[in-house]
């Protein structure tokens, strides 16, 4: 079967919370999705810089 890749399924910002992320990866993964995107919206260069940071430790670390 071909891949299926979702674009902008959910975005982080202030306050997000990385456990619902990661169900919702699971949610994703579950019914057969292997890629998904994330939109992340911030007021400063800095906090995106820093909420790119912490995806990144708190679910791109733990995807398997």
């Amino acid at each position: 079967p071909p891949s299926v890749v979702c674009s902008g399924t959910f975005s982080i910002q202030r306050g997000w919370n990385p456990q619902e992320t990661m169900d919702h990866i699971g949610r994703l993964k579950a019914i057969g999705v292997s890629g998904a995107g994330t939109g992340i919206q911030t007021d400063s260069r800095s906090e995106y810089c820093d909420l790119v940071a912490q995806f990144g430790e708190e679910v791109i670390a733990k995807i398997d």
